[in-house]
């Protein structure tokens, strides 16, 4: 220190004590002594920045939230999920950051009730997470399509009902063990239709409890009222229900089987006084007079059928052909009759076998019944009195065999169509002069065309490459043709000079004995006349 200094603070002290002694003799009434509000104080730069390092330190500061330091005036906070242990750990100190928007929990799982409060408590902010929808104790992704609740009690599906709604991707519910009343899975599958609920269900129909699942329905001899069909929606995998020793009614069951196509029905099916197992594939109704309106009623009551014999039950070809083509997968069989002989619908081989000839012969209007017999592979129709062959060649294209012997033929143009046919006799039909049709028949293997008188042209015959027998005797084919014939056959056996029509061994073939065996069996055709198919058309 200076040795003028303490002369200067004397100096100012002595000028303080005037002032203040001059101040207490002045008069300060009439002025305002009152402090100034607006008084402001002279503030240094040291003072400013200190005052602002203090409010620095008070606007910000570390927060640790879940292990991890974050500043109080951080806008986001990110975590991984691993650090966080509680959803609490976190909203407890969101209030310590004054200018948050988001938070990111990473993997960490919350429920989509927390979710909620979320959004509820902290409306500012952005909250990023990966939620979840408890159930059953399970925890279920909210973007899962599929839940699976086997080894869980479902008998109580409020849970679940709750749960749906926050899990708008689910399509499938399932469980392979659990069960529920089906009042309440109808319930919920009313309130949620686009998701499917596979699991079982408790049903109880007429006094049975039966899961919804169940394939077949055993109600035999219950008592069964009007809401069968209502009950049987119950069931959505049902195949068969027997209903044996019911009190069904015939218009119960048709109602029935027309709500529940899908379904085989088990029960006894009355028809002229009579009961029939619905699960019959053969039904033999011979003699029963019906109606078509009565088959049409009854066919849809078997679930197996598969044929039926309406043989002399009452109803014109007419109307049983109909039946026919309303029924294509059963096979509607009845008995046809031509003068002294009949044969039924479905017969494959048929033979008038002549042993006695006193009787009146067949003309081709009485054939034309032979137009509902599609499935026949051998006919004979010799010595009657046929002279159009139209209803052969249209309906019976089929045919391997036929025997045509001692007609009143001309035309013969309808056999073009019998792409099959092996074996034909067609002698002693005086009248026929043109065989040409028969070049069509690529499959011959047998044939007699004897006393055709008029025959000359045998040009259709050299193109025939299965023949292996041809008796062509008393015809007007001259010798340079029968060798012609010979010549392009070298293997066949060729007889053009004979009497009789069928001797020098024509009936002592194999295939003759085949062919009369056929004639003799029911629905019996031996490979003798199927081996030679050329092709299936």
């Amino acid at each position: 220190m200076s040795a003028s200094t303490p002369k200067k603070a004397a100096v100012i002290s002595a000028f303080i004590t005037v002032f203040l002694l001059s101040l207490s003799s002045c008069d300060l009434s009439g002025i305002d002594l009152t402090p100034d509000s607006t008084y402001i104080p002279v503030t240094t730069a040291a003072d400013t920045a200190k005052q602002a390092e203090t409010e620095t330190e008070a606007a910000s500061h570390t927060v640790s939230v879940c292990g991890k330091e974050f500043s109080s005036d951080a806008e986001e906070l990110v975590f991984s999920g691993d650090e966080i242990k509680s959803l609490a750990g976190i909203t407890d100190k969101l209030s310590e950051f004054k200018n948050l928007r988001s938070v990111d929990l990473g993997a960490f799982e919350i429920s989509v009730f927390d979710a909620e409060a979320l959004k509820r408590d902290f409306g500012g902010i952005d909250f990023r997470y990966t939620a979840y929808v408890p159930l059953y104790g399970s925890r279920i992704k909210t973007t899962e399509t599929e839940i699976d609740l086997s080894g869980k009690d479902i008998t109580d599906l409020t849970e679940l009902s709750e749960a749906l709604p926050y899990l708008p991707s689910v399509v499938r519910v399932y469980s392979t063990d659990g069960i529920t009343s089906y009042e309440n899975k109808k319930d919920l599958a009313e309130r949620f239709p686009e998701v499917t609920f596979s699991f079982d269900a408790v049903c109880g129909i007429y006094g049975r409890s039966v899961v919804d699942s169940a394939a077949l329905l055993d109600l035999k001899g219950l008592s069964i009222g009007d809401d069968l069909a209502e009950k049987l929606k119950m069931f959505p995998r049902l195949e068969a229900v027997d209903l044996h020793l019911t009190d069904v009614s015939a218009e119960q069951q048709s109602e029935l089987v027309k709500a529940f196509p899908e379904i085989r029905f088990l029960w006894d099916v009355a028809i002229g006084g009579q009961s029939y197992d619905s699960g019959v594939g053969d039904l033999d109704l011979t003699g029963t007079q019906l109606d078509t309106g009565a088959v049409r009623a009854f066919i849809p009551l078997f679930y197996d059928l598969g044929r039926i014999d309406l043989s002399d039950c009452g109803m014109q070809n007419e109307e049983l052909a109909q039946l026919r083509t309303e029924f294509p997968d059963i096979k509607i069989v009845w008995r046809l009759y031509m003068g002294k002989w009949s044969l039924k619908t479905d017969a494959v081989a048929f033979s008038v076998l002549i042993y006695d000839y006193d009787y009146t012969r067949l003309t081709s209007e009485d054939i034309e019944v032979l137009k509902y017999c599609t499935d026949l592979q051998a006919l004979d129709l010799g010595h009657q009195a046929i002279t159009d062959l139209s209803v052969i060649g249209d309906h019976l294209t089929d045919l391997r065999v036929l025997i045509l012997v001692d007609n009143k033929l001309s035309d013969l143009s309808p056999l073009s169509k019998l792409r099959h046919l092996h074996y034909l006799e067609i002698f002693v039909n005086r009248r026929v002069k043109d065989i040409s049709p028969l070049g069509e028949c690529k499959e011959l293997v047998d044939l007699n065309v004897s006393y055709l008188y008029d025959l000359r042209d045998i040009t259709a015959l050299l193109g025939l490459p299965l023949l292996e027998r041809l008796w062509i005797e008393h015809t007007d084919v001259s010798e340079k043709d029968i060798q012609r014939l010979k010549e392009a056959h070298p293997d066949a056996k060729v007889i053009n000079v004979g009497e009789g029509s069928v001797d020098q061994g024509w009936r002592e073939h194999p295939r003759y004995k085949a062919m009369f065996d056929m004639f003799k069996k029911t629905n019996y055709i031996s490979e003798e006349f199927t081996k030679y198919d050329l092709s299936a058309s």
